[in-house]
């Protein structure tokens, strides 16, 4: 394993390691090389298990050229109160679960983050602290990062889509937490601060599949600002001359509603890459964001979520906004994007046409269902998805409740991009 790219964990329960590489292009970096040969929970090659690695919690260390690299597991509550929890206990161990894997790659395993049922918080979380800087130091990014991207498969945990008016609605239930360090700060564990500042990305996401999912430098706000704010690469790369997760000192990743049974997600192919090196450059960041997309098998249909990065705050029902969502099984451009396929939603189509309105006026999720024709789940084992906001000011007059057009004009020739792999053996 490249030891470069070894990254210090600080975890928040019980995970398991193993592995995703999959084939990536020279300019797409792994986070986690979990294929690592004889890679097994407490055998896991170039690291050493630690009853007590960091703060009286067991996990994983390394030592690398006079760094220090630990793991950490600690229950976290919904309240985020430790105390509450018991993260001593010593079933509190990494276990090898390679019975899954991302349907990008076909070997290995992945990351499992689960209850133990130790805590009555049942609530998974899982915290990566990557050392003594900022992502760049580690040679995982460079200065035209700009994404990350990794699948997400949650089981047990309650479903996001609730009903209200008669109408789906998807709600918040998957929270993604960076902190970002940097100037005089990127050497350190700064608190938070100037130089070092939490941001937030919120899924509403449905258990049972893989989801690909694509964060970008655009997240929907950060720590102190909770509504809305204009959505920027902070710090600014006009400033620093680096992308976001340049700047990536540590994230975690947690259900984010308390949760009645026991519940775990799964995590693979942590990656980070350029759109300037793939077939999606100059993409319209700003008015979509934190996308994913994913296949049930079981119910042969898709679900793709996007969060509206063109809203920047109120709560009237004048804030709606409307996107195109294509698919294709070749990749989409801004120039060909007109040629490829719209889907069919199921939810939040405008009236007459196949465009998908935001769900709701409160919230910047973006979410809908649809189904793609047998053949292509039969016979491709990658398809492309694009979105594009096409929002007029009073167009696309949505269905009841939220009966009025668009609030905002936010149209876009670019468009946002996200792929999805069906693995030919068809293991979900």
């Amino acid at each position: 394993m490249n030891k470069k790219r070894m990254i210090m964990f600080f975890s928040v329960i019980v995970f398991v390691f193993l592995l995703s590489a999959g084939n990536i292009s020279a300019a797409e970096k792994v986070l986690f090389d979990w294929n690592e040969p004889g890679a097994s929970g407490k055998n896991w090659p170039g690291w050493t298990w630690k009853d007590n690695a960091a703060y009286g919690s067991p996990g994983w260390w390394k030592i690398d050229d006079g760094r220090f690299w630990s793991g950490n597991w600690l229950p976290r509550t919904q309240e985020k109160d430790n105390s509450k929890a018991t993260g001593n206990e010593s079933d509190l161990l990494a276990i090898v679960d390679a019975t899954d894997r991302a349907p990008s790659t076909d070997t290995g395993g992945c990351q499992k983050v689960y209850d133990t049922g130790k805590v009555k918080y049942y609530q998974p979380s899982w915290w990566t602290l990557l050392g003594d800087g900022p992502l760049y130091l580690r040679n995982i990014t460079d200065a035209d990062t700009d994404r990350m991207s990794f699948y997400l498969k949650v089981e047990g945990m309650e479903k996001p889509i609730f009903e209200k008016y008669g109408k789906k609605f998807p709600g918040y239930n998957f929270h993604i937490g960076t902190y970002l360090c940097w100037g005089d700060y990127a050497m350190k564990w700064a608190k938070e601060g100037p130089g070092n500042q939490h941001y937030y990305h919120h899924l509403a996401v449905d258990p049972g599949t893989w989801l690909h999912v694509e964060m970008d430098q655009h997240p929907m706000h950060r720590r102190g600002v909770h509504g809305s704010v204009t959505p920027h690469n902070d710090p600014r790369l006009e400033d620093s001359g680096k992308h976001y997760f340049e700047h990536l000192l540590s994230f975690y990743m947690e259900i984010t509603n308390l949760q009645q049974n026991l519940s775990s997600y799964k995590v693979d192919e942590i990656k980070f890459y350029s759109t300037k090196d793939t077939y999606e450059p100059d993409q319209n960041d700003i008015s979509i964001t934190t996308p994913w997309v994913g296949y049930w098998r079981s119910g042969d249909y898709w679900e793709i979520s996007w969060q509206d990065g063109s809203w920047y705050g109120g709560t009237g029902n004048y804030t709606m906004s409307t996107f195109d969502v294509r698919w294709s099984t070749s990749p989409i451009t801004n120039e060909n994007f007109e040629s490829a396929q719209q889907i069919n939603p199921e939810f939040w189509a405008v009236k007459g046409t196949n465009l998908v309105r935001r769900a709701q006026p409160w919230k910047r999720t973006g979410w809908t269902r649809f189904k793609l024709p047998d053949e292509i789940e039969q016979n491709h084992n990658h398809i492309y998805f694009a979105i594009k906001d096409v929002s007029v000011e009073g167009e696309h007059v949505g269905p009841w409740p939220y009966h009025r057009g668009d609030g905002h004009d936010a149209p876009s020739s670019l468009i946002h991009t996200i792929d999805y792999y069906l693995r030919p053996d068809g293991i979900r």
